[in-house]
């Protein structure tokens, strides 16, 4: 996208020059009221009154840059040590801090199995009944065993699992 000068008369490079915001919204493709708010804010500049022809160029660039890398990339443009590298390592801590959290609540459910609901060192004990229902695994199989037919089963999506390369 070129910006040229509201003078066509210079045949010299274009230096920046100032434009009018209405020129400035067309090259954004945005609100006139909306490059006001950018000028405010540093997004653009002021030149002479008007907008830098420069600081709209830059923001435009800027904009596409951040358009084309935030785009889904497939997996080939990325470089080993790169994206993947690194979601794969938060993914792997992640889930080592899950294990580890799993297993402290289980050590500690064991303890509060058996104790009454109440007040402990500022903890508030307490059984909630709830409405959730699930499948009777045991009734399922008995109802398709009496009508002498084999439960329906179906696969499941594959684990992921990420573990340190050798």
């Amino acid at each position: 996208m070129t910006i040229t000068a509201d003078t066509a008369t210079s045949t010299s490079p274009v230096r920046d020059h100032a434009i009018s915001v209405e020129t400035a919204a067309d090259v954004l493709a945005i609100q006139p009221a909306t490059v006001r708010r950018y000028l405010r804010s540093g997004r653009l500049a002021r030149l002479a009154g008007a907008v830098s022809a420069d600081s709209v160029a830059a923001y435009v660039a800027t904009r596409e840059d951040n358009i084309t890398r935030s785009r889904f990339k497939p997996t080939a443009a990325y470089g080993p040590d790169g994206h993947i590298a690194a979601a794969a390592a938060l993914y792997y801590r992640a889930a080592a801090m899950a294990r580890q959290a799993e297993a402290w609540k289980k050590l500690a459910k064991t303890v509060l199995d058996h104790v009454a609901d109440g007040v402990y060192g500022g903890w508030d004990v307490a059984r909630k009944p709830t409405t959730k229902k699930v499948r009777d695994g045991k009734a399922i199989d008995a109802r398709f065993a009496q009508l002498k037919e084999p439960v329906p089963m179906k696969g499941v999506a594959p684990s992921l699992v990420v573990t340190r390369a050798a």
